[in-house]
């Protein structure tokens, strides 16, 4: 991650932010495809293929949730080490828990910080939610032990996609000098236009 200087240096973090970022992409691009899958199975797979389909469409919408959950949490603890620094975020804003960073940290570095109002602190705190049953899973009674949990409608691959672009752009509304949140934004744009058509592939990063 970096930090431009008023010089023009730049002071650059390391971290996972953007394989985080592309996992998440993939698995809306995995999941996309799969919506539109056209096969011809031969023998026994003529029985099997709708099971692996729906096995892997849920694969794509756990990775994408828990993916999502990681790039959110991961930024907003590098905007913070980034408006202050590492120390301070650790000491004393870490143990937030991931939606209580995203309304504390953006108000202490450019008040009044992102509109607490907005729908997307509802979508995080599910997002989260999610991510935290998907972790800590705990098994359930039921009749069909090959059926698994509802999936939520309003978590799928495409809104956690949604999700990041959305609370980036507000971020960089409030704090128009987080330039890395435009960084992040572009490449997400570049890799729905320019990305391999073949989703086991990463989108590259130089696209954008």
């Amino acid at each position: 991650m970096f930090d431009l200087k008023p010089d023009g240096l730049t002071k650059s973090r390391q971290g996972y932010l953007f394989t985080y970022a592309q996992i998440a992409f993939n698995q809306f691009r995995r999941f996309a495809n799969l919506q539109h899958f056209h096969d011809d199975p031969q023998g026994w797979r003529k029985f099997t293929i709708d099971f692996e389909r729906e096995a892997e469409l849920l694969e794509c919408r756990i990775l994408a949730v828990l993916s999502t959950a990681l790039f959110l949490e991961a930024y907003i603890y590098d905007y913070g080490a980034r408006r202050e620094s590492g120390s301070y975020v650790e000491k004393y804003l870490d143990k937030l828990d991931p939606v209580a960073k995203w309304v504390v940290i953006p108000r202490l570095a450019a008040p009044p910080g992102l509109e607490r109002g907005d729908n997307i602190f509802e979508r995080l705190r599910k997002l989260f939610k999610l991510r935290n049953d998907l972790v800590h899973h705990k098994t359930k009674e039921a009749e069909n032990f090959t059926s698994p949990p509802k999936f939520p409608n309003d978590l799928q691959p495409n809104n956690c996609i949604t999700l990041i672009c959305d609370i980036l752009t507000n971020l960089r509304e409030v704090d128009p000098s987080d330039e890395f949140a435009d960084f992040v934004l572009r490449h997400i744009q570049s890799w729905f236009k320019y990305c391999s058509k073949d989703s086991r592939f990463y989108p590259i990063l130089w696209e954008a």
